[in-house]
């Protein structure tokens, strides 16, 4: 036995202790207490194992014992073997209390050692072995923790890297331009393979956090849509993202999982599906309240569809559908598995219809909590009158629908050939429109026609012409030709029409959504970072927009750098977090615990290709102001440029 195991002997008889302690002593390392009292206040000062109690004892007699130690957590799991010279009904009584074993006094030593062996085998022994196996199976997920953390930055900066070069290669001799091309999109498959395994290593261990902060569904909707109207189109695939009766666009959850769960189930439905088919998102809300909303998403395709036998495994990992035609597509296996926990932990369900070779729907509901609108007052707009021309009846509605939300004034109409008959009375009556949305893409190129016709019988200062439509950047000098002066993106939300109708309303601003109207120079930033092909890219980034930067390959040497240089030599630091030497966040630290005039101000951006939730919080407990994720998009990376030193 081992002698490591502690036994706590009670007995109001001295004799009586002395004899069981003498059964046990080259077994145990023995207590002793002489009543029920003293029992509870050496079980509180000295981890006890197995308990040996005498029932009939002063102050406290055993049976209050073994009650007080079952109903305290901390003891309830120590083995008690009671014992008594009474007869039978007491150790039935002493076994309803909760005792674990029995013996009777006097009583031969070899049963006595016997039935505590067997208590302790039972008992102690198999929890001490339960308690190694869950200490190293504690152990080893804390290994695998920390793999999947350091998997997730040396996996995802080589191909950072690529996809940075890839991008510079639009710079590069038109020659290469299309080798580059195949290199991005062979490094943006294997990202996302790289993803998904990561995605679904995190759901294992239970390491997959969400989100709970204020968000715009209208940015996550008009990033998705961009993405896939392009991709669809390339692949002449009919993409339509429909949103109808979303009267809360601001609300409270994850946005990255949200737009991830979209767009795992669109990437699903354009690889499944072929040239000519469709590919349709419908976007609403359900059971609306003052504080909470349901979102409900529709993901429909006319792809190869699903088999009865694979939608019985869909949701599990690695299950993939082989069809006749021996076409593989390619993929983890993992995306709906990962789309379905995603889901389940934000409380939402996610189902699925499929036909073989006809097409699948997705169905996803998510709640969230109503987050503050931005457009805080509810202007009215009173002067403005406003006409909608739309083929598509539902799109038509949501117009109407925001407007009224807005207090602005319309007509509509879904049939084009009327309209020029309608603007021409109104404006004849002194009641003409202000703004006029026009559907671009309505049958027969109507919309084109129709907003030529406007063009030459109004003055272009008293009508303004809005089209909606997705691909705007290909043809907007044509549209800007037949006389659009404003160009909203579908599918569209309240707050695109608000913000639009308020630009209208007031100077018109210049949006910066080119990189070549930003400017930085002048302005100097210091790059840590110690992969050279990531520091060429940024390098490059950067020297697009005129802004001088200076490298440093580990933490230290930047920490060098910045202290060396005069005060406010530096506008912007742009910190990697896993460098050798010193890495990014005691860097961080170190800087903004400098004496110089400026640590406390600077701005310190953290880019890491890590993606946990506890590298977010340690990035701000490091005194870093934002994290900047790999791969770095050129976008995001000026306009957070412009955030902190323009």
């Amino acid at each position: 036995m081992n002698r490591q195991l502690t036994m706590l002997i009670v007995d109001d008889m001295e004799v009586e202790r002395i004899s069981f302690a003498e059964i046990f002593k080259d077994e145990y390392q023995i207590l002793e207490a002489e009543n029920g009292k003293q029992a509870m206040e050496q079980l509180e000062q000295q981890k006890v194992h197995i308990v040996l109690l005498d029932l009939c004892m002063p102050v406290m007699d055993g049976f209050e014992v073994i009650r007080e130690m079952k109903q305290q957590d901390k003891y309830a799991d120590i083995p008690i073997v009671a014992k008594t010279a009474i007869d039978e009904k007491t150790e039935v009584k002493a076994l309803e209390a909760g005792a674990d074993e029995y013996i009777f006094s006097p009583c031969d030593p070899a049963i006595v050692k016997k039935r505590v062996h067997n208590l302790v085998e039972k008992y102690i022994l198999e929890r001490e072995k339960i308690r190694a196996q869950l200490e190293k199976e504690q152990e080893m997920g804390r290994a695998k923790e920390l793999f999947l953390a350091r998997m997730s930055h040396e996996l995802r900066t080589p191909i950072n890297g690529i996809l940075g070069i890839s991008q510079l290669a639009h710079y590069k001799d038109a020659e290469v331009r299309e080798d580059f091309k195949k290199i991005r999109y062979q490094a943006e498959y294997l990202w996302e393979l790289v993803n998904d395994v990561l995605d679904m290593a995190a759901i294992d261990n239970g390491k997959m956090t969400i989100r709970h902060v204020a968000f715009s569904l209208n940015e996550v909707v008009s990033e998705v849509s961009g993405l896939f109207y392009s991709q669809c189109r390339m692949k002449r695939i009919y993409f339509y993202f429909r949103v109808d009766n979303v009267t809360h666009e601001y609300l409270i959850g994850d946005a990255i999982r949200v737009k991830q769960v979209l767009v795992n189930l669109l990437s699903n439905s354009f690889k499944f599906t072929e040239k000519g088919g469709t590919i349709e998102v419908c976007m609403s809300e359900l059971d609306v309240d003052d504080s909470r909303t349901v979102l409900h998403i529709t993901v429909r395709d006319t792809g190869c569809g699903i088999s009865d036998k694979a939608l019985e495994k869909i949701w599990e990992p690695f299950e993939q559908e082989q069809h006749e035609n021996g076409k593989y597509y390619g993929g983890s296996g993992l995306g709906l598995p990962i789309i379905k926990s995603i889901v389940e932990q934000m409380h939402g369900t996610i189902d699925v219809a499929s036909e073989y070779n006809v097409g699948s729907k997705f169905i996803v509901d998510i709640p969230f909590e109503i987050g503050k609108s931005i457009v805080r007052e509810k202007r009215k707009f009173r002067s403005l009158k406003v006409f909608l021309v739309n083929n598509d009846e539902i799109a038509l509605h949501y117009m109407m629908s925001t407007l009224t939300r807005l207090g602005i004034r319309y007509d509509s109409s879904t049939d084009g050939k009327e309209i020029i008959r309608i603007l021409k009375e109104a404006y004849e009556r002194g009641e003409g429109y202000d703004i006029c949305f026009v559907n671009w893409q309505m049958p027969g190129g109507y919309g084109k026609k129709l907003v030529r016709e406007m063009r030459e019988i109004f003055d272009r200062d008293t009508l303004k012409i809005v089209t909606s439509s997705y691909d705007t950047e290909d043809y907007e000098e044509e549209m800007r030709g037949a006389g659009v002066d404003y160009i909203l993106k579908k599918p569209v939300l309240q707050s695109q029409v608000y913000s639009l109708i308020s630009e209208i309303c007031s100077v018109p601003e210049a949006e910066k959504n080119k990189t070549e109207d930003y400017d930085f120079t002048g302005k100097r930033a210091l790059l840590a970072e110690d992969n050279a092909v990531n520091a060429e890219v940024f390098q490059g980034f950067l020297k697009a927009v005129n802004a001088e930067v200076e490298c440093a390959d580990n933490g230290e040497a930047a920490l060098s750098r910045y202290q060396n240089m005069p005060d406010y030599y530096y506008d912007m630091i742009f910190m990697d977090l896993n460098m050798p030497i010193m890495d990014g966040y005691e860097a961080a630290k170190s800087i903004r615990g400098s004496k110089k005039p400026d640590a406390s101000d600077i701005p310190i951006l953290a880019v890491t290709a890590n993606a946990m939730a506890k590298d977010i919080v340690k990035v701000h407990e490091a005194g870093m102001n934002e994290r900047i994720t790999k791969p770095v998009q050129r976008e995001l990376l000026y306009q957070t440029m412009e955030k902190y030193i323009l």
